[in-house]
């Protein structure tokens, strides 16, 4: 059986996978306001509209970000119930090829980690793209 530990970190780890959705929903919510001010305001400007094609494309990696997240939501998820934590995933993983590392995985808690960079990429993204967009506003003005 998995330490508690592990088991609680997994299912922190899933919980802000899910708490992660809202800076996704956000973002892809901008972008698509930006893409139709783009889309809809000709002549807009010379600076207005790469600036709200910015948006857009932030967006799009955004969206990239949410998926990989949402991966590994299911992932820790699973290891929080299963009694031998990431062992069958890591095996898995070395079976179809999708990782290098033949000794094993990595523990827990350094996959969370992981985890939260990529949480945290999505608010830095969230953050460029809401400047982005104002900057555009203002500049259609």
């Amino acid at each position: 059986m998995a330490p508690v530990s592990n088991i609680w970190s997994a299912r922190i780890a899933s919980a802000l996978c899910a708490a992660s959705r809202w800076l996704s929903a956000g973002s892809l919510a901008l972008a698509l306001c930006a893409f139709a001010i783009a889309a809809t305001r000709q002549g807009a400007g010379e600076l207005a509209l790469p600036a709200l094609a910015l948006v857009v494309a932030l967006g799009a990696v955004q969206i990239y970000l949410a998926v990989r997240i949402e991966f590994d939501r299911a992932i820790f998820e699973a290891s929080a119930g299963q009694p031998d934590g990431f062992a069958g995933f890591d095996e898995a993983l070395q079976k179809l090829g999708w990782t290098r590392n033949a000794s094993g995985g990595r523990p827990p808690e350094a996959r969370a980690a992981g985890l939260a960079t990529l949480v945290k990429w999505c608010g830095w993204l969230l953050g460029a793209q809401f400047a982005l967009a104002l900057a555009a506003l203002w500049l259609l003005t």
